[in-house]
Parts: C-alpha cells; sequence; structure tokens
C-alpha cells in the first residue's frame, strides 16, 4: 500500500501547485461560485464548517424533484488547446433520495464565443450518490483534451433528480493531470510446475460424467458422484500458464477453467489453429498437465474462443459482419469492432457472422476435433465441461458499431433458412410482411433506415414485421451458434459434460443482440449455464447496492444455472487509462474487496446462482487476505448448495419483455435501458428479495407462486401471456403492478391492454392536458 499513498501524495501536490481555480477550498467570507436552478429545480448554497480542508466547505442542497441545479464559477476559464484538463470536486454525501445524480459537464468555446462540442461530461454519467464511511471524501472528476480552437471553457456541475444535500471542497482545474495509471503489484505463491507430480496426479484421475442439477431448489455443478460446486475459478484468459490453480483449489474450489482459443490471430502464441494448417493440441496438453499437477482434485473447464482465423475470413469476404453497403467491419483490438474498412494492420480482424452456415460448418468440425482429442487423449479425463466464447468480447455481442445489423451475404442467408422454419412457405411470409412479391429465396434483412420508428414500438403486419424479424435473428443468430458449437464438443467427448456461455440477458444494457434467452435455454441442445458479467462503476464499487444480475428465476425455472462474474480487480491488479481504479470501481485494500464479495456473492448465492472468480490477469488475488476472502465465498456457496440448504424464498416476482427487444424501434432503444436495466439499483436498494423471470414465464406450469408481480417490461404481452397474469395475478392475496403502458407494443394498443388486464376503464390524454 506505500505505492498507493505515494501516489495520492504526488497527486495531491501536483493539484495544490498547478490549480487554476481562484479559492478552491472555498475559504472566502461568501462563496464565488454560483448556484442555478433549471426546469423547475429548487436549490440552496450555504457555507458549511464540515470541510475536507481548510475551515468551511460549500453545502448544496436540492429540494425538491423537478429539473437541476448547475453549480459553477462566476466566470469562464482561460484553456489552452490540445492541453488535458481535470476538473474535480471532493463530495461528501449528507443525505440523498432515490433518483438523485450529479455530474460535470463542461463546455467549451473558442474565441468567438462558440460552443465547441462534444460537450465533457464525468465518466460514468449521470453519477449516483455514493455514501462512504466515516466522513470520507470522494473525488469526482471529468478529463478531456482542450479541442483545437478551444479558447476557454465553462465549468458545470449538475445535480438532478430527487432531493439530495452534498458538501463540495477542493474544487480543481488541472492541466496535464497526471495519467491517474495503478501499477499493482505481482505475487508469485503458485508451485513450480512439475511434470513428474502432474503426470502422478493424472493417473489416480478416472474420467467422470458431470452436469448442472437442481439441489434444494438451486442449480449447481455435479462432477461425479461426490463433488458438487456453485462456484468456479475462471483462470487467465490469455495466460493460461499464470493461473492460481493450486490456490483456488486449496480455497476449495476446483472447478477451474483453461482456455483454448482457435482464433482470430494464427501468429498468436496461445491459438491452437494455425489455419490453414491443422490443429495443434500440445499446448492445451501442457496446460492441463499444469492445473491438475497444482490442484490434484481440478476438473476442468475448457474454454473456447470461436473466432474464425484470420485468413479464412479473408478467403471468404462474403461471410463476415458487413454493412448494409458492403462494407465490412473491422475490429482494430483483435475482439472488438471499431469501423468500416479493410484490413490494415496485422492485429486487425473481421469477425465471421453468427448466421453464416459455411462459419458454423468451419467452427463445428474445428470443435468436434477438439472433443475427439480430449476424449483420446489421457489430459482429457479431468475435463468436466466447456465454455463456449468468442467474437466481439469474447461474448458473441454484436459485430458493428451503434447496434446495425450483419448485412453480409452469408449472414442473408442464415436468416433466409431461420424465416423458411419460422414461416414455412412464401404465402405466409407475403402475408406477414405485408409483400407479395418476397420469397424465402428471395427475403433479406430490412434495411437500417426501416428500423427506427415514430413511436416507441414496431407493431402489426407488413415493414415493422420485416423490421422485427430481422430484430430477433440479430439475437437468435448468436444463441443458435453457441448451441450447435456446445453440442458438437459435448458429443465428441463422449460422455456427459455441461456448457456454459456469456449471455447478458434483457436485464443488462450489453447491446441490441441480447433477446433471445429463450431461444438459448430451449431444446436438447440447451445451454446448462449462462454467465453474466457484473457491470462496472459505479454499480460495483463499495457505497452502492451492486450489480448481480439476469433473469435468474428463468434459467432455475429450467433446470440452467444462472452465473455471476466476479471479474473484480484489486490492489494487485494495474489499471490504466479509460480502464481506470474509479471506472471499474475497485477497492485498493483487502479489507474492501471481501465487503465487494460479501455483498455480490451473497446476492447470487441468495437467488439461486453460481458464480466465478474471473482471474483475468492471473494474478488478481495472489494474496493471503485476499486468498482468505475466497476461502470465504467458497463457504458460502457451499452451504447454499448443500442438499438440505433453505430454498430461495423471495416473495416479488420480476417479468421483463424478451419480445420488446425486437420490437422497439431502434431510436427508442433506451426505452428499454430506462423501463428494465436501470430499475435494477432501486430493486437492488430496496432489500426485499426477488426473482427475474422473461414475462413469457408468467404462463410456465411450473412457476412458483408470489405475493406480488411486477412487470417492470410488459409492452407486447401475447393474449396467451395476458391471460396467464389475470389467471395468476388477479386474484385476492396478490398484488400485479404495472409501470409505464403494457401493451403499447400490441396490434390493440396500450388502453385495450390494460383494460383487458385490470378491467379498469383508461383513456389517453393529450400531453399538456389538465
Amino acid at each position: 500500500m506505500r505505492t498507493l499513498a505515494l501516489l495520492l501524495c504526488l497527486a495531491a501536490a501536483a493539484a495544490a501547485q498547478d490549480n487554476l481555480l481562484a479559492d478552491p477550498s472555498f475559504e472566502a467570507a461568501a462563496s464565488s461560485w454560483v448556484l442555478t436552478c433549471h426546469a423547475g429545480a429548487e436549490g440552496t448554497l450555504t457555507l458549511a464548517p464540515e470541510a475536507r480542508t481548510g475551515k468551511q466547505a460549500l453545502r448544496v442542497t436540492k429540494t425538491n424533484g423537478l429539473g437541476y441545479l448547475i453549480l459553477a464559477p462566476p466566470a469562464r476559464l482561460p484553456i489552452t488547446a490540445g492541453t488535458v484538463y481535470d476538473s474535480a470536486l471532493h463530495l461528501r454525501v449528507e443525505r440523498a433520495e432515490f433518483a438523485s445524480a450529479h455530474y460535470f459537464v463542461n463546455i467549451d468555446r473558442d474565441a468567438a464565443g462558440k460552443d465547441l462540442p462534444p460537450y465533457h461530461y464525468s465518466p460514468h454519467h449521470a453519477f449516483w450518490p455514493r455514501f462512504l464511511p466515516g466522513g470520507q471524501w470522494l473525488r469526482h472528476a471529468a478529463r478531456w483534451t482542450a479541442p483545437a480552437t478551444a479558447a476557454d471553457t465553462e465549468l458545470r456541475f449538475v445535480i438532478a433528480g430527487n432531493p439530495i444535500t452534498l458538501l463540495i471542497d477542493d474544487a480543481e482545474l488541472l492541466p496535464s493531470p497526471p495519467a491517474g495509471n495503478y501499477p499493482g503489484k505481482v505475487n508469485n505463491s503458485e508451485p513450480p510446475y512439475d511434470e513428474a507430480r502432474a503426470r502422478a496426479n493424472l493417473a489416480r484421475r478416472q474420467p467422470e460424467p458431470a452436469r448442472v442439477e437442481m439441489v434444494a431448489g438451486k442449480p449447481a455443478f455435479l462432477v461425479g458422484d461426490d463433488y458438487r460446486s456453485g462456484l468456479i475459478h475462471q483462470g487467465s484468459f490469455w495466460a493460461p500458464n499464470r493461473s492460481r490453480y493450486h490456490n483456488f483449489g486449496q480455497a476449495g474450489i476446483h472447478l477451474q477453467t483453461i482456455a483454448v482459443q482457435f482464433g482470430p490471430l494464427t501468429d498468436f502464441p496461445l491459438t491452437v489453429w494455425k489455419y490453414p494448417n491443422g490443429l495443434d493440441f500440445s499446448g492445451l496438453e501442457r496446460d492441463l498437465l499444469q492445473a491438475v499437477g497444482a490442484d490434484p482434485e481440478v476438473r476442468v473447464i475448457i474454454l473456447v474462443r470461436t473466432d474464425a482465423p484470420r485468413p479464412w475470413t479473408l478467403e471468404h469476404p462474403d461471410q463476415v459482419w458487413a454493412a448494409e453497403d458492403g462494407r465490412r467491419w473491422v475490429c482494430a483490438d483483435g475482439m472488438h469492432p471499431s469501423h468500416l474498412g479493410e484490413l490494415t494492420k496485422p492485429q486487425e480482424v473481421h469477425l465471421a457472422s453468427y448466421g453464416s452456415p459455411a462459419y458454423l460448418d468451419l467452427m463445428s468440425g474445428a470443435l468436434t476435433e477438439l472433443g475427439t482429442w480430449l476424449k483420446t487423449h489421457e489430459v482429457g479425463k479431468i475435463v468436466a465441461g466447456f465454455m463456449v466464447g468468442g467474437n466481439t468480447d469474447g461474448q458473441f455481442l454484436s459485430g458493428s458499431v451503434g447496434g446495425q445489423l450483419d448485412h453480409s451475404p452469408g449472414n442473408q442467408q442464415g436468416f433466409r433458412l431461420w424465416l423458411r422454419e419460422r414461416y414455412g412457405s412464401a404465402a405466409a411470409l407475403q402475408a406477414a410482411w405485408g409483400d407479395p412479391a418476397v420469397t424465402l429465396e428471395t427475403a433479406t434483412l430490412a434495411p437500417e433506415a426501416l428500423r427506427g420508428s415514430e413511436a416507441p414500438f414496431l407493431v402489426g403486419q407488413g415493414p415493422a414485421q420485416r423490421v422485427a424479424d430481422s430484430n430477433r435473428f440479430d439475437s437468435v443468430a448468436p444463441a443458435r451458434a453457441i448451441k450447435r458449437f456446445a453440442r458438437a464438443l459435448k458429443e465428441s467427448i463422449g460422455r456427459p459434460t455441461f456448457a456454459i456461455t456469456y449471455w447478458a440477458d434483457a436485464f443488462h444494457d450489453q447491446g441490441a443482440n441480447r433477446y433471445a434467452l429463450a431461444e438459448l435455454l430451449s431444446g436438447p441442445d440447451r445451454v446448462d449455464c449462462t454467465a453474466t458479467v457484473q457491470e462496472y462503476a459505479p454499480w460495483r464499487t463499495l457505497g452502492h447496492p451492486g450489480s448481480p444480475n439476469g433473469v435468474w428465476g428463468s434459467q432455475r425455472l429450467r433446470g440452467v444455472a444462472p452465473l455471476c462474474e466476479l471479474d473484480y480487480r484489486t490492489y494487485l491488479s494495474s489499471m490504466a487509462g479509460p480502464w481506470g481504479v474509479e471506472d471499474l470501481g475497485a477497492p485498493l485494500t483487502a479489507e474492501g474487496f471481501r465487503a465487494q464479495i460479501r455483498r455480490d456473492l451473497g446476492a447470487a448465492a441468495t437467488r439461486g446462482a453460481t458464480a466465478w472468480f474471473y482471474d483475468m490477469g492471473g494474478i488478481w488475488f495472489d494474496d493471503p487476505p485476499l486468498w482468505e476472502t475466497i476461502r470465504e465465498g467458497q463457504q458460502i456457496m457451499a452451504w447454499t448448495h448443500r442438499p438440505e440448504a433453505p430454498r430461495p424464498a423471495a416473495r416479488l416476482a420480476v417479468f421483463l419483455d424478451e419480445e420488446a427487444g425486437w420490437r422497439a424501434g431502434l431510436n427508442h432503444f433506451g426505452l428499454l435501458n430506462m423501463s428494465t436495466n436501470a430499475q435494477r439499483r432501486a430493486l437492488n436498494l430496496s432489500g426485499v428479495p426477488y426473482d427475474a423471470y422473461l414475462l413469457e414465464d408468467i404462463a410456465h406450469p411450473n412457476l412458483p407462486d408470489y405475493d406480488i408481480y411486477l412487470f417492470l417490461s410488459a409492452w407486447c404481452p401475447s393474449e396467451a401471456q395476458q391471460l396467464a397474469i389475470r389467471e395468476r395475478c388477479l386474484r385476492a392475496g396478490r398484488i400485479a403492478v404495472f409501470p409505464g403502458a403494457p401493451g403499447l407494443g400490441t396490434a390493440a394498443g396500450a388502453v385495450a391492454t390494460m383494460k383487458a388486464l385490470t378491467g379498469f376503464d383508461f383513456a389517453v390524454r393529450p400531453k399538456g392536458a389538465p
């Protein structure tokens, strides 16, 4: 911790020396900063004796829930073009009601007084108030580079939403601030690799069947006859040899992952496919031996990255993600789409189209080779399951920027195959799309220009249905690719294993192609577990409600394991730039890490979910106090997943409409975020246990009874779902809650649907009418 103390001291010294603000600690008899009220907001600005430094600070109080306040210096401040600046305030929250927020939005202007967009916001705006223990203060900052024609800037600190009282002290405007990099630290308590010991441990092992099974109403991983776990160690993806298999095994966590990369970069040392040559699993054999040598009881989950090799994508340009004009999307960093064009640098790649039959055949064949190799080699007997990942961020997220569809010929071919399955005949497709000329051989995804809408949802037959089908296939294609790849692995290894994949569903705002969870969890080739990434700052930051997410109720209902990814950085992790300490919500103490894990792993356990510690760097947890917390986490999950443990006992059920993700106009997609994703914070803060489901589960025969049914989104309920709502929820002793306007995305409309659901009369009132 000496490094951290030194960094803080250096930063404080730099701030004092370079600060461009006069009286930054507000020691004058009257504050020179000005508070203005906007859009009906009311508030006060006073001096307060509770100071961070000096004798006094500012106390800002927003007294109502309307509009917003702006706190700003009295005049604009000169800046130098091309210079990096930090604007910052130190804050303490005295009181805050839910849905209050604060953030910077600074505006640069040129010498003529013209605004120079974009404006400069705090990271993660709007920032939620954060309570800190023991009178601590939080430095809240916005960093930006002054544009080439900038002459001055207007600092504006916005306080919005519901009533809140903040103490503010030690304001800053710093030119060329320190980079803010946190160096981290490398410990290595892992014993050195010993091949003789590894092979001796391996010789004592036998192949074991593995599965996901319900235990006391909660899914758990079962391997063989006697190993049961709800907790996994996800090893280092980029450097498996750095993973701490021994230490996690000592903590009681024996389900551990090893990564295998099929692409995209064939010259990457860990890539097993040097396309166009064959597959080479010798490196995987070494990694498996390392794991069993370090942990004699290890059960390995093979994490496969199913990206098509870069040379294959160049040979098959029609099978990669493309825009409507035919240009192909480029991932400048190898896994995140950045721009359209050709590959000009060695690390740039194209992503294969998820719906392309050619890509599906290619990768299924390669995965079958992997499964067969594991079946026929001794090291394969310690494998219990597979994690299917790959492509954008390793999660099959959208391969475009801005949520555009994949218009490649390969994906169009996949779309037509899906339409044939969905409609069965050209006549049915023509009726649905309102197009007598379209056929199952000529249909194409909707043009991007049609995907926006004046109304929030695309309703009815005709062009709206074409767009809805196109949007739906955007989610179905990755789901089906994952299922096919998992099936290839499970069939070829020749014994029962389980399959996991990443899938951030309708309860988590991570892209437009996440609205096919029901598809992913259906059929005989469904996956056995879906992992969701826990959101970063401010969610996971201490003083906030935590971020376990996903529709875990739907997964439990189907016997599938929901899994919360705890990729939490610690004081051993290096953090810099846009992935800094604050951005990652990283605590820099062992006590802070323990508080995070108790909060979020505890929430996952009580919801019947599983979890994994993702040690992405391979070194993030290698310190005795961190291992102690990990052992405690294993004890939590072992206790909650034992056969005699209490079952999850929530009395509140929350429902989310997956179809709304297909029918929302692209320009109204934020409505889904506000109605569903953003509401998790309120639910998590409420302290009320709840289960989350897809809307279609209201009609599931095995859905448990609840006291309260909260339909966060019921924009597009079918007639069968409406009937199930009336029969299940609208009876004595039950409460049904409908925020928003259920049925807004149906042909009948919101007024008729709300009347059908409740029996009450409703009418539309023009905006602004009394």
